[in-house]
């Protein structure tokens, strides 16, 4: 019907008026199609004018958000001190707590690095800290980052300089890959692992060393 108090007189208003539902949804429907290609034509056109140059920078650019070096004064520092590679305690701290500083594990791990309560002890005693040093300072960024690249500098001296083996150590516990560095099918020269036989210890290896290598292709050039 037409609006209250008007007359309609439009054969072509009317025409529109008695279309069928199904004939208005196709329109719909029509007009959704348009507007979702005219879309995906202009981010091609977009494309197309970044070239390939402009899509690389994009790719780059996502890749630096997803892995980011945040806490990159206390990492550098602390990497410094413990004689590490700066890009592996990013790949640690990646890897273990996304840069989270109040993520906390199942089993009770804190922090950046993830350190258990016996780990932090044992550190602590290698660093001579007193006891106004606690667990519950793993919290802290600057604390956990000292302690944990101090974890690791132990670990990479304990193997002597074997990344693969540290980064094993610092998952699974030294007194673990200790036992199977001394096991000949584990291990030829017990230093080196030919198999790690744990599945998270194998997993965690992994994802470690590959992330060290993407932020060493990303910020290399910053060393």
């Amino acid at each position: 019907m037409p609006a209250k108090g008007k007359i309609d007189n439009s054969p072509l208003l009317e025409y529109n008026r008695i279309s069928s539902d199904h004939r208005r949804e196709g329109t719909k429907i029509k007009k959704k199609l348009f507007l979702r290609i005219a879309l995906f034509l202009v981010l091609l056109g977009m494309m197309v004018g970044l070239g390939i140059f402009g899509i690389s920078h994009l790719i780059d650019t996502g890749m630096r958000a997803y892995y980011p070096m945040k806490y990159s004064e206390l990492i550098s520092r602390y990497a410094e001190e413990n004689k590490l590679d700066p890009f592996l305690i990013y790949a640690v701290v990646h890897t273990e707590s996304r840069f989270e500083a109040d993520a906390e594990s199942g089993v009770g791990a804190r922090g950046l690095m993830q350190l258990t309560s016996d780990t932090f002890d044992w550190v602590k005693f290698k660093l001579g800290d007193d006891d106004s040093v606690t667990y519950d300072d793993m919290y802290s960024p600057e604390e956990n980052i000292r302690y944990g690249t101090r974890l690791l500098s132990e670990l990479m001296t304990r193997f002597e300089g074997e990344t693969e083996t540290a980064v094993c150590a610092y998952f699974a516990g030294l007194n673990q890959v200790a036992e199977w560095l001394s096991d000949p099918q584990y291990s030829r020269d017990g230093k080196t692992l030919i198999h790690v036989p744990f599945d998270g210890t194998r997993d965690y290896l992994q994802t470690v060393m590959e992330t060290y290598q993407i932020y060493t292709q990303l910020y290399g050039e910053q060393k």
